[in-house]
């Protein structure tokens, strides 16, 4: 018990740690996020990227203090010799969940590797047409003045399609057919727009 008893102090506080960085961290972006596009995309990217590790980070934190306190419970009822069936009951129900929260830190841990690649960013498939500022004039004028008028950068590409409606996107871009990708920021699509 006296071994076990820094270590639940320890974790606990580690995960009190983890969970008010993350809460402190998302206070910073939001308000940095207030501030430009840049900053916003910028503070989006950051936390893309370290989202899997304090998700995981605080669950593995939180599942062994807890184990720990658990087994750290069990331990104080063991009498040597004196222990009666219902004393028994509780310590194996404690175990129990102190194997399903080493089981959870196990999980957790075989699947950061499966989230990091949930935030890796996958080709937009668009159907439709490239077009070019010589092939529409036009379009490329119009969308200039648009994207002057908010403030905002210039397209790379515009995709035009059948489909009724448009949106604006910084992703990579797989145009069917044929099947070229198209590397970049701020696509439209139909008329899909975006800059490399």
């Amino acid at each position: 018990m006296q071994a076990l008893a820094p270590w639940v102090i320890g974790l606990g506080l580690l995960a009190a740690l983890i969970g008010t960085a993350a809460l402190l961290g998302t206070h910073w972006a939001g308000r940095r996020a207030q501030q430009s596009r840049e900053r916003l995309l910028h503070a989006f990217a950051l936390g893309s990227r370290l989202l899997p590790y304090v998700l995981v980070g605080h669950g593995a934190a939180m599942a062994a203090a807890v184990a720990l306190v658990l087994s750290y419970e069990g331990l104080a009822m063991w009498h040597i010799g004196r222990l009666d069936s219902g004393e028994i009951k509780l310590m194996a129900v404690l175990g129990v969940i102190v194997a399903f929260c080493v089981y959870s830190i196990w999980l957790l841990l075989k699947q950061l590797r499966h989230m990091l690649a949930m935030f890796k960013p996958e080709p937009v498939e668009m159907f439709g047409l490239v077009v070019t500022p010589e092939q529409a004039p036009v379009l490329w004028s119009r969308v200039a003045d648009l994207a002057g008028d908010l403030g905002a950068l210039p397209p790379d590409h515009i995709v035009v399609s059948l489909t009724e409606s448009f949106y604006v996107t910084s992703s990579e871009a797989n145009v069917l057919p044929p099947r070229y990708r198209y590397v970049g920021a701020r696509c439209i699509y139909p008329c899909c727009i975006w800059a490399c």
